[in-house]
């Protein structure tokens, strides 16, 4: 897939659509003084990042002056977002992505939450924990390219609920209604990889940040991986089982056909 033309200039925005364990850590700390404070969402260290980087209505919620100031958004938000903000904006919005297969970004999101917790829930558990096994583990990729502003109150509502992680997993009650996945979603998500300006895919990193550093001026070289806890991980880190990888397969089986097309794409 070519990339979308445009005009790098200095009052453009960036909007990287970071959908989780895709390399998202590895961009932002690879951009230390790319984007000066006070022009980024979230700004790091402030402004409550970590309970407001999943919420749409925090972002669309700034003020008419922060908005201006604004030129690299990097938090957890559904590519139907970026999209919104850049028809509303007079000024150049360039959108950009990876992903990443999708059993593989399900394992590693299934990891990092057990790590999280010390291994303290096992893997059934957490799978069997609706806002995880069902909002973040299935079809998550899918679910943030393909979704429109209807689905905008239920992500910002998990988001907000993966701060309170622990009180859920151990509550009596744990139900939590989630709407699923559907065919729907992945040929909206399918349709809208051509609205993305610099596509990517997590295993061919250093070419996509190439890419972005020819376009947006970045380092020239791309930093090293990051995984989010893994200098905690324990030696005595219990394997996934195999019929709990199986089913993260079953449960992502949209993703990968994601996955499949923007590989498809990018050949092109």
């Amino acid at each position: 897939m070519s990339e979308l033309p445009g005009n790098t200039s200095e009052d453009e925005v960036v909007f990287f659509v970071h959908v989780m364990k895709t390399g998202g850590t590895s961009v932002k700390r690879g951009l230390p003084d790319g984007y000066a404070s006070g022009s980024r969402f979230p700004e790091p260290r402030s402004d409550n990042a970590i309970k407001f980087k999943g919420s749409t209505e925090h972002f669309f919620g700034m003020s008419a002056e922060r908005r201006a100031a604004t030129r690299w958004v990097s938090g957890h938000l559904p590519l139907s977002a970026a999209l919104k903000f850049r028809e509303e904006e007079t000024r150049p919005v360039s959108i950009i992505s990876l992903l990443r297969d999708g059993s593989e970004r399900a394992v590693s999101h299934l990891r990092q939450v057990a790590r999280r917790f010390d291994y303290k829930y096992s893997y059934r558990e957490l799978l069997n924990l609706p806002l995880l096994g069902d909002y973040f583990f299935s079809n998550h990729q899918t679910r943030a390219l393909g979704i429109g502003e209807p689905g905008w109150e239920e992500w910002d509502r998990c988001f907000h609920a993966m701060i309170t992680l622990e009180s859920l997993l151990e509550a009596a009650e744990r139900s939590l209604s989630i709407t699923s996945v559907s065919e729907v979603d992945l040929q909206r998500a399918v349709s809208a990889l051509s609205q993305i300006n610099v596509l990517g895919l997590q295993h061919d990193f250093d070419n996509w940040w190439q890419r972005c550093s020819d376009r947006y001026d970045w380092p020239s070289t791309p930093p090293p991986p990051a995984n989010v806890g893994a200098d905690r991980e324990s030696t005595n880190a219990p394997p996934i089982p195999e019929n709990i990888l199986g089913e993260l397969r079953e449960r992502n089986e949209l993703d990968c056909r994601l996955y499949a097309a923007a590989q498809n794409s990018l050949r092109q």
